[in-house]
């Protein structure tokens, strides 16, 4: 029975691992496809790019917020 739940729990662990890569290359994507957009000025651009990261977890902290 042990060993069944070690299996899953492996299991589990290497769905969450690729699940992880594959939210950090959306992200990468997302940031890719802003960086390309010529219509957007430098402090539009970051602050789409802050807002991404903002959305997939990261603490980006108070210092990009004018508000």
């Amino acid at each position: 029975m042990l060993s069944v739940i070690k299996k899953d729990c492996k299991k589990l662990l290497q769905s969450l691992e690729i699940y992880e890569q594959q939210s950090e290359i959306s992200c990468l994507k997302e940031i890719q496809a802003i960086l390309k957009n010529s219509e957007l000025d430098d402090f539009e651009a970051i602050e789409e790019i802050v807002c991404i990261l903002n959305q997939y977890g990261w603490n980006t902290g108070a210092r990009h917020d004018f508000g």
